[in-house]
């Protein structure tokens, strides 16, 4: 009895061992990144597998979702305690957050429509932060920087407007060419500057390819886009158009302003915001 009590008890914590083990291994699996509906209003869906669910207030994202936002509504998200991404009416975007807070690796593919990113505390040097769109990528370490996809079916084009409002950010241009190989545009944007990117149809990038470049440096296949960055090639040679001053569509603008200038006001943010600030930020806006 005494040696069948013995093999009862170790088996008992041979099982509860494994529990733990388990428990361990799947919380330290990308589990401890917060994402969640911070507001939302309107017909606002994410996908997820093959599942398509309503999104609701306070519901929570997995790594992965694309989340798209109905003409009629919009949406705020909410990534760890800092990080905020606004959507547009028409916004579809696929979101991957992984990591921990203070060590995580975020990218935010936005397919097409506005959105108003800020990332409220300086990342940590192990941390990353990219913006990606059909033909551009925006990498981050906290700033607040606008993004709109346009697309033309008339025109057969993808046009990506973007600007940094505060704080500054490394910004990179893709187009693939007729033999299958990626060049690349690059430059640095701070407060107050922005771009639009027109690039037609057929010589867009995979979006695979694009999340891959900004995850590695590299394409799915593991080809590093050729840099052609220098100040003699002009937007004729490579069959990009850069624009310095671009035009934000819809009333964008506006709209992202009376939500920062609110957020000041209600201390929704890092630092309590101040009438120096609301003059800063004006500024920045203003001359987009």
């Amino acid at each position: 009895m005494k040696k069948k009590a013995l093999f009862i008890g170790i088996g008992a914590l041979a099982v509860v061992a494994t529990i733990c083990a388990l428990i361990f291994i799947f919380s330290g699996r990308d589990t401890y990144r917060s994402i969640k509906v911070f507001e939302t209003d309107g017909t606002c869906t994410v996908e997820r597998g093959i599942d398509t669910l309503k999104a609701f207030k306070e519901m929570t994202l997995s790594s992965g979702d694309v989340f798209t936002v109905g003409d009629d509504g919009f949406a705020r998200l909410k990534l760890d305690e800092d990080k905020f991404v606004y959507l547009e009416p028409g916004t579809r975007i696929e979101l991957t957050a992984t990591g921990t807070e203070h060590d995580s690796k975020t990218c935010v593919y936005i397919e097409r429509g506005s959105m108003l990113t800020e990332v409220k505390r300086k990342l940590s040097a192990t941390s990353t932060y990219d913006i990606v769109t059909p033909n551009t990528t925006l990498s981050i370490r906290g700033t607040k920087t606008l993004t709109q996809v346009l697309i033309d079916p008339v025109s057969g084009t993808v046009t990506t407007n973007t600007a940094v409002i505060e704080g500054s950010a490394s910004f990179s241009v893709f187009k693939k060419l007729a033999n299958g190989e990626i060049i690349t545009v690059q430059d640095d944007l701070s407060a107050g500057q922005s771009k639009a990117v027109t690039i037609s149809f057929e010589d867009l990038p995979d979006e695979a390819d694009m999340k891959a470049i900004a995850d590695t440096g590299k394409t799915v296949s593991g080809e590093t886009p050729s840099d052609i960055t220098s100040d003699t090639i002009t937007p004729e040679e490579t069959g990009i158009t850069i624009v310095s001053s671009p035009s934000f569509e819809g009333g964008f603008l506006e709209k992202c302003m009376q939500l920062l200038l609110s957020d000041l006001e209600s201390g929704e943010t890092a630092v309590e915001g101040n009438a120096s600030d609301k003059e800063v930020l004006s500024a920045a806006i203003n001359v987009l």
